[in-house]
């Protein structure tokens, strides 16, 4: 019985049987069934349920947003749900623990499952770079078409899509570009320049440091009537360097004065001269300000003096050691750091007061190194619970990353040292964040001893973990 035939019958029950007599010979009724009208009424409606819509004239096709990214498993599935779930989340989407599930589900190249999309949105509202487009296309669905951003997976930052990535990720995209074509890097960067803030201005300025050459040196004289004055000093940094000097050195150097010290064996020695409106325990800013797109190796120069001189020339003085703190992250020494950091600063300190900002926009590789050289280093004080919870926060931030395992052995070690009650209750969810995948089973059973709700909360949170890192490990 072909449906064409049963859908013959439309016309006829729509103005009525007996206006419009069936033709029932196509559907094997016999014409004296008395029943006839009712079969052929359940045959219509029954054709009419299950026929396809009529196609469309037009058709707007859309590719497939995620296809790299799998699904989680059922498992993770159900530990997401337990520990994201809106109402009353085991664990607060801004936790440490959140961002590193976040951090570990990007690793992975795995997405939440779209079914779970509205129970997990806080999650969701607050990691969605880091889920995948399907993510980023759901908190976005009320707004209108011309206010939503492309959907893209954030691990694909190409020229086409960068403007719509993270700050970070642009930043490192752009730096990656300059090393490789620096032409088109800056091409990039002064599109999209009109419509940046100012923060935003200054770090692609920032990553246009990478290969400086004289063609950029018309992008940076129109740079000189930029709104933000970081950025028309930073642009007349560059300018000067192109020819041939340094303002910015220059300038920070009249704050050092250069002296001696000892009676039989005279050493340098380098003191750093605030000014008047700087108070004595607030020169972090200043020192940020003043320091921080300065190079060691041209600062040292600059003294007359060698590395190691210089620094044990500072000996004592938090601002000037502070400096040489910030100089040598610029220029990614961090063996320097370990030996600035005894002689009268702690970097772990200086840390969670965002002194090294620009930690931020450096690569993978050397964040690690950045924190190897913080943690590892000889403090001048004793360092408490306290400040290692606040400085493993700001790690997290800064790696985007577990700890190395070596690292994190040494962490480990400190935070033990610092408070062992501590260890299994405020710092044991920040190590967990921190902890590398063959770390995990260690922390497993420290935290199983413990019987608070805290604990149990990042135990769930340590079995996604160590469930996502397996996959990422050994499934990709």
């Amino acid at each position: 019985m072909k449906r064409a035939a049963v859908s013959s019958l439309l016309p006829g029950f729509v103005v009525g049987t007996s206006r419009r007599t069936p033709d029932y010979s196509r559907l094997a009724l016999p014409p004296a069934d008395p029943k006839a009208d009712l079969k052929a009424l359940a045959l219509l409606a029954m054709a009419l349920r299950f026929a396809p819509p009529l196609a469309p004239d037009t058709f707007f096709a859309a590719s497939p947003r995620d296809s790299a990214r799998r699904l989680v498993t059922q498992e993770q599935r159900a530990l997401m749900l337990r520990l994201f779930a809106s109402g009353k989340p085991a664990l607060a989407p801004q936790d440490d623990l959140a961002f590193a599930v976040a951090l570990a589900l990007e690793r992975a190249r795995v997405a939440p499952h779209p079914f779970d999309f509205h129970r997990l949105e806080p999650f969701l509202r607050t990691h969605a770079e880091r889920l995948g487009a399907d993510a980023l296309a759901f908190i976005e669905r009320d707004k209108a078409v011309e206010e939503r951003r492309g959907y893209f997976d954030a691990e694909f930052v190409v020229d086409d899509n960068w403007n719509d990535a993270a700050p970070a990720r642009r930043v490192d995209f752009l730096e990656r570009r300059r090393s490789s074509d620096p032409r088109r890097a800056r091409e990039l960067a002064e599109a999209a320049w009109p419509g940046e803030s100012a923060d935003m201005r200054f770090r692609l300025l920032k990553a246009l440091r990478v290969g400086l050459c004289i063609e950029d040196r018309a992008f940076l004289e129109g740079l000189a009537k930029d709104r933000a004055p970081k950025v028309r000093d930073l642009a007349a940094r560059l300018l000067g360097k192109l020819a041939g000097a340094d303002p910015m050195l220059a300038e920070a150097m009249t704050r050092v004065r250069v002296g001696s010290q000892g009676l039989l064996r005279k050493r340098l020695a380098l003191t750093m001269e605030l000014p008047a409106t700087v108070a004595k325990d607030g020169w972090r800013n200043w020192v940020r300000e003043t320091f921080a797109e300065i190079d060691i190796a041209d600062f040292v120069s600059a003294v007359g003096a060698t590395e190691e001189e210089a620094v044990e020339a500072a000996k004592g003085d938090a601002p000037l050691l502070g400096a040489m703190l910030l100089m040598a992250l610029r220029a990614r020494r961090f063996d320097l750091i370990r030996k600035i950091a005894p002689l009268g600063v702690d970097p772990l300190w200086l840390l969670i007061e965002d002194f090294f900002a620009d930690s931020l926009d450096l690569p993978p590789e050397d964040r690690q190194a950045f924190a190897a050289a913080i943690l590892q280093a000889d403090a001048p004080n004793a360092r408490g619970a306290g400040l290692l919870t606040q400085a493993m926060n700001r790690l997290l931030r800064i790696l985007e990353a577990p700890l190395a395992a070596s690292t994190f052995d040494h962490l480990l070690q400190m935070a033990m040292k610092a408070d062992a009650q501590a260890v299994d209750a405020a710092l044991s969810s920040h190590l967990v964040a921190l902890a590398p995948a063959e770390r995990l089973a260690r922390l497993r059973s420290r935290l199983e001893a413990g019987a608070s709700d805290a604990a149990a909360h990042t135990l769930l949170a340590l079995d996604l973990l160590d469930s996502l890192e397996s996959v990422s490990t050994h499934d990709n």
